[in-house]
């Protein structure tokens, strides 16, 4: 029982890391698409050349 238990926890607190790396991966991948869509929206709105206008 105490080794079924232990067992148990072991794998619940080796999935809830895991689980909240894909988590993190996906809200940075999120963010990082968002800004990038406003940075664009940004630059194409602004008037004149952007900060970017050498890439």
């Amino acid at each position: 029982m105490n080794l079924i238990d232990r067992l148990r926890q072991k794998h619940v607190s080796d999935a809830i890391p895991s689980c909240c790396v894909h988590l993190r991966a996906y809200l940075k991948y999120a963010l990082i698409r968002q800004c990038d869509a406003h940075w664009r929206l940004y630059v194409l709105t602004k008037p004149g050349p952007g900060i970017r206008g050498g890439e």
